[in-house]
């Protein structure tokens, strides 16, 4: 059994609400996909954010206020787009519901006991899963998460309003699985796929309802996009999230990383072998280089494997301190395994970018999440496990 290091990436912080450490649930998700899919190394945190990462020391004085829309419009004929639409605002759709349902209702005589109210009557009750619904809640860690999805939902004035439109229990199920995942993304649990996603949408919709309500044809999916947040606004709220820019540790990094690239060599040191890295985002950065310039350290390390990582961007713009642009990588330098995702802005390729070392090899997964879901959407994808599997054992 060996030790696999993982050193977590970019804005990842003790909450400040006494809620559970993101990086807790983050190797909670990992250890149990190492557990599942047989993998038989122990999981060894790397943690550095809390006291090494970014904070806005002046509590954000330094930001300019927001004006106007900026960046481009979504597409269309992009799947992962309105669930991108929904995690940034997960009562969209219901407030444009909301909005139609008064004309909706004005034109539709009542019935003497219409569909809605029973719509009403099981979202009150707080709604009883399916078993289907029950076992993927259970499989990604989200149950506890989902019930109070449910109860915000429940909750928002958009809602009552919103519930005697046809389309109102397809709204609900997606708001409720919406704001779930966006809770669990805050929580450092990773985002199941985005067929899981689905999956989740149309059984918490089928717990609504005994008979199917909704009209033929998925309106909103035609007609919300272009009226939701631009792809631009949505990448701004990513980047200046909460306390602090996700830019924020990049940005430190280049100046303090020797602190970070200490704190994992320090970790390698007391691991027991044979050791390999995982290594997420930032967190792939830091271990790369602190590869190149500790010889002792790498010797110790017998594979490597980054994530949503950019070392290769790195590399390429000649701002990785330990290795300049043109230089080869130690020949030691284990063998690297590079998981990166079309759909993840912060993932690159290695494999073309670096001379020297062992072999290296990219791997595309394809989560279908969109960003910043897509971020950490490696950890629930079998690909991943499978590939690293026989990676590790090689």
């Amino acid at each position: 059994m060996g030790s696999l290091i993982f050193v977590h990436g970019i804005a990842v912080r003790e909450p400040h609400d006494g809620s559970e450490h993101p990086n807790d649930a983050t190797c909670r998700a990992i250890s149990g996909e190492l557990f599942f899919h047989e993998i038989d190394w122990t999981l060894v945190r790397c943690q550095w954010g809390d006291d090494l990462g970014a904070r806005l020391l002046g509590k954000g004085v330094s930001f300019p206020p927001e004006r106007g829309r900026i960046g481009i419009s979504p597409q269309p004929d992009d799947p992962a787009d309105f669930w991108a639409m929904l995690l940034d605002d997960p009562t969209f759709e219901l407030r444009v519901l909301a909005a139609l349902s008064n004309e909706t209702t004005r034109s539709t005589p009542e019935t003497c006991h219409p569909n809605w109210l029973d719509l009403l009557n099981r979202l009150r009750a707080g709604i009883e899963p399916t078993e289907e619904l029950e076992s993927r809640l259970a499989r990604f860690e989200l149950e506890k998460l989902f019930a109070a999805a449910v109860k915000q939902v429940q909750n928002h004035a958009a809602t009552a309003s919103a519930i005697k439109h046809p389309q109102a229990s397809r709204a609900i199920a997606r708001a409720i699985v919406a704001r779930t995942i966006r809770i669990a993304l805050r929580r450092g649990v990773p985002a199941p796929s985005l067929f899981d996603i689905e999956v989740l949408s149309a059984e918490t919709e089928r717990s609504l309802h005994d008979v199917e309500l909704t009209e033929a044809g998925d309106w909103a999916k035609r007609t919300l996009l272009g009226l939701g947040p631009t792809l631009g606004e949505r990448r701004r709220a990513a980047l200046s999230q909460a306390a602090t820019p996700i830019a924020g540790d990049i940005i430190l990094y280049q100046v303090r990383g020797d602190l970070i690239r200490q704190r994992i060599a320090d970790v390698v040191a007391n691991a027991s072998e044979p050791v390999a890295i995982l290594g997420h985002s930032l967190g792939g950065v830091a271990a790369a280089e602190m590869l190149c310039e500790d010889a002792t350290t790498r010797r110790r390390v017998r594979k490597f494997v980054t994530a949503g990582s950019q070392p290769g961007f790195f590399y390429e713009i000649n701002a990785l301190r330990t290795l300049p642009f043109g230089t080869s990588l130690p020949k030691d330098f284990p063998d690297w395994l590079n998981f990166w995702d079309s759909r993840d802005l912060l993932s690159f390729v290695v494999e073309p970018v670096f001379t020297g070392g062992r072999q290296r090899t990219d791997v595309q997964v394809e989560s279908g999440l969109p960003f910043p879901a897509s971020h950490s959407g490696y950890w629930r994808q079998s690909m991943t496990w499978e590939t690293l599997k026989a990676f590790l054992a090689d």
